[in-house]
């Protein structure tokens, strides 16, 4: 997993198998120098899955698994990764994810049946951890400004919810109409002017496709769209989702209409909304796949491709 700061500074966050051991490990790159040397920053057995967020400050977070705990790591410009941390303890934790702006961050997570979550404030750490909803695979995301959206999955849909600085989380909202497949894990980003915009794999009678839903801080969430412009019955997934400074953005993920997978791509303009999903000329068989976006509107996507002997990674830059 990555996470830059406005700096250009890049965090690297991944877990590492050493025979039946696991652990969180970590570098970084800065314009001009390049990568540093790779650090370990989990002590305790058995860490893995991380996700990292990184502020406007220079703070990174990063918050990961252990068979029955969940646990965080923190990183200042100043002092560098101080001690691991406890957030919560409880069954079965499988999913993590986190976001920070300010001097702030807010980690989600599953325990059991239920996501879960937890406000990191500087001095504090992070608060006593609350239940958020039912569901499963949750996400969150948030601007400059403590616009905070978390997403997550229930009883066959997508559902969101709001938080405003300390105003509290608002009630949640089903994204879509519930259908008996499970929807694959959302994503959701969030623009500078307090927008939001989730995208989510789910098949409905026999077509399966990506379908996005956008909140507009004047009217609140719309009608969920259908991204994809082909009928495909089987396999649709990961996901992506990018903006821009001004609310422009690009989604892409991918569809297996025969034995091999294709990677889609659509635009999304913030003054007249989707256009159509195109496949990359000449490039099928693409698993995987994220999507980075500048604040000028310049992007990369990425995914992997297997080969006859080996797998490749394989990017696109579009501007």
């Amino acid at each position: 997993m990555l996470a830059a700061d406005p700096a250009g500074t890049i965090t690297a966050v991944w877990h590492l198998l050493d025979g039946s051991a696991a652990s969180v490990w970590t570098n970084q790159y800065e314009s001009g120098r390049g990568w540093d040397r790779a650090e370990q920053i989990s002590t305790s057995p058995e860490s893995s899955y991380p996700s990292v967020a990184a502020s406007d400050s220079g703070a990174v977070h990063t918050v990961w698994i252990r068979p029955s705990s969940v646990w965080s790591n923190h990183y200042t410009p100043a002092d560098g990764w101080g001690a691991e941390v406890q957030v919560e303890s409880g069954a079965g934790p499988v999913w993590t994810d986190v976001t920070a702006w300010a001097n702030q961050a807010i980690a989600v997570y599953n325990l059991g049946a239920e996501v879960h979550w937890s406000m990191w404030t500087d001095g504090d750490g992070w608060s006593t951890p609350l239940a958020l909803a039912p569901g499963s695979t949750p996400r969150v995301a948030s601007n400059g400004e403590g616009v905070v959206f978390a997403v997550w999955v229930d009883s066959g849909n997508v559902w969101a919810t709001r938080r405003v600085g300390a105003s509290g989380w608002e009630s949640p909202v089903a994204l879509s109409t519930a259908t008996t497949l499970t929807p694959g894990s959302p994503v959701v980003v969030v623009d500078r002017f307090g927008g939001a915009h989730v995208i989510w794999a789910q098949c409905r009678g026999t077509r399966c496709s990506a379908y996005t839903n956008r909140y507009d801080p004047d009217v609140g969430w719309q009608e969920a769209r259908d991204l994809s412009t082909v009928d495909v019955s089987i396999a649709v997934g990961n996901v992506a989702l990018a903006l821009d400074e001004d609310g422009n953005g690009i989604a892409t993920f991918s569809t297996r209409p025969g034995e091999d997978p294709v990677r889609w791509t659509v635009r999304y303009s913030a003054e007249t909304g989707w256009g159509p999903a195109t496949p990359p000329a000449g490039l099928p068989n693409a698993f995987g796949g994220r999507v980075a976006m500048d604040a000028s509107g310049r992007a990369i996507a990425v995914w992997h491709q297997p080969g006859a002997v080996e797998w490749t990674i394989w990017a696109s830059r579009f501007e």
